[in-house]
């Protein structure tokens, strides 16, 4: 027998398997981790297979040896060492098919193998069947995720939350769920890992099992539950919990974003401008700027510190913090002393609001209907309206979402999102006004998570 392997070889020893090692005296509990490297299944001691010597497995992982505090969690460790496997079986099968076809070219006398002194057998026939075991079996087999795994990964986000997370009680289970539990999963596809894909398959039914765990009280019913307390960080279920990495969101200004998808679109660009109007006409020749022109809020705020600086009689001499204005001012409807911090508003407010709502890269494209995303448009940006509504036919609550399309959002990818983030079912409408387009719906109230997911992963200003 191999040193330091025993049999009976269980069901599954196979070159590059996955497999635990143990100790002898508590078979029931792993020491560690590794890659199976013989053929061991359905083996026992003593037959003549079993190599004599050599390593019989590969050691990736101790039990306790902390490779997780080394800044990289071990799904990710496993996701290399499975990709190694495969460039191993690769390789390996590449020399074996060289192997036969030089076999082929040797005498059958050649194809023997001394198996007892003076014994000679013929194994020509064994080489064949072995290569075709190696070729189709002995490739690591693709995981695939159980039930029973994602189950556990809401469990422990659960965990998670009670240890890391600063919570405010009562909280309505919508906003636990979207931003505490499904923000708190780990990094992994939010397509292979949502609550359709648990033994639960609703966020209702997940949180009773949570208060059957005595993890968390609630209150309500169906749709409108609230969490009212949680267990304490006293509780050894807490206390002993060790966080592990989870996906921070990416961070973007607040005028461009990324899709969620993998598909790279471009950025959303969102501009505002502003138009000076008759009030401000002296204001601009007085700086000798144009007049009839587009800015920016920046702009529009420097060149009122830089009419001040050049017109210090507008400074009060009792108090360089207030303003008292000229004839130029006064244009701007300031009658009286003002506080010098409230100057800007009152200039601010002469200009006519423009925007213009485009992808980065639309500057570059020979499409006449994309390039006039390009203009700016006269008045204030547009609304995309989030409301939670009850359905009157089955007293279901919902939250709709109406505009979005105004800022070049695919509807279909909206649904998509809002369907794994709120873990809800959607459905995309017409509305009942045509310059509204369509409306997306998603089971629950998710008010507070939509707008956050409009914002950060679509580019729709915040308020």
């Amino acid at each position: 027998m191999i040193r330091g392997c025993h049999g009976p070889y269980v069901k599954g020893l196979k070159r590059n398997a996955l497999v635990a090692v143990v100790d002898y005296k508590r078979p029931n509990i792993a020491v560690a981790i590794g890659r199976c490297l013989m053929d061991l299944e359905g083996k026992v001691d003593g037959d003549l297979g079993i190599p004599q010597s050599g390593v019989a497995v590969e050691i990736w992982t101790v039990i306790g040896d902390m490779l997780t505090n080394l800044g990289r969690n071990m799904e990710d460790v496993m996701k290399d060492a499975g990709k190694d496997n495969v460039i191993r079986n690769e390789q390996e099968d590449d020399k074996e098919s060289q192997h036969e076809e030089q076999s082929k070219d040797q005498p059958d006398s050649e194809l023997l193998e001394v198996t007892k002194p003076g014994t000679l057998v013929d194994v020509s026939h064994n080489l064949c069947d072995e290569t075709e075991i190696e070729t189709t079996e002995s490739r690591p087999e693709k995981y695939t995720m159980t039930t029973e795994d994602i189950d556990e990964m809401f469990r422990r986000s659960v965990l998670y939350t009670l240890s890391q997370d600063a919570l405010e009680f009562p909280i309505p289970s919508t906003q636990f769920m979207s931003g505490h539990v499904l923000k708190n999963l780990p990094n992994v596809d939010t397509d292979i890992v949502n609550m359709k894909k648990t033994s639960w398959k609703k966020t209702t039914k997940f949180l009773k099992a949570m208060e059957k765990e005595d993890l968390v009280n609630l209150k309500g019913k169906e749709d409108k539950l609230t969490i009212v307390s949680a267990a304490g960080r006293s509780d050894p279920r807490i206390s002993a919990f060790v966080p592990y990495r989870i996906k921070k969101p990416a961070h973007h200004e607040p005028n461009t974003t990324y899709s969620h998808n993998d598909e790279q679109m471009a950025p959303v660009v969102v501009k505002r401008y502003y138009k000076p109007n008759n009030a401000s006409r002296m204001f601009f020749n007085k700086l000798d700027e144009k007049y009839d022109s587009l800015y920016t809020e920046r702009d529009i705020k420097l060149l009122t510190q830089r009419y001040v600086k050049e017109n210090p009689g507008v400074i009060s001499k009792a108090n360089a913090q207030l303003i008292e204005p000229d004839d130029v001012l006064k244009e701007f409807k300031i009658k009286t002393t003002i506080k010098r911090a409230e100057l800007f508003a009152r200039v601010m407010a002469a200009f006519s609001p423009y925007y213009a709502i485009y992808r980065e890269g639309d500057e570059k494209s020979s499409d006449k209907l994309i390039l006039k995303r390009l203009t700016p448009r006269k008045g204030e940006l547009p609304i995309v309206k989030v409301a939670v509504n009850t359905l009157k036919t089955r007293k279901k609550v919902v939250t709709s979402i109406v505009g979005s399309e105004q800022y070049y959002i695919d509807v279909e990818k909206l649904a998509g999102v809002l369907r794994v983030k709120c873990s809800g079912s959607t459905t995309i409408l017409d509305s009942k006004e045509p310059k509204d387009g369509k409306v997306v719906t998603v089971q629950g109230e998710h008010d507070s998570a939509v707008c956050e997911i409009l914002h950060k992963q679509f580019g729709v200003p915040a308020k």
